[in-house]
């Protein structure tokens, strides 16, 4: 009985692991696509604020 349950905990931490990983990659992305749309758009007003 101990036996499944350890194996169960051992699979849920994996998949949280993988699922961190996958939200830190989208934050990532999300963070740097709204660094450059930032930039870009202070690039194309000519550089006003």
């Amino acid at each position: 009985m101990s036996k499944k349950i350890s194996v169960k905990v051992v699979k849920n931490s994996k998949q949280q692991t993988e699922r961190n990983t996958l939200l830190a990659d989208t934050f990532e992305n999300r963070w740097f696509q709204n660094e450059w749309k930032h930039k870009f758009k202070t690039l194309t007003s000519g550089g006003r604020k």
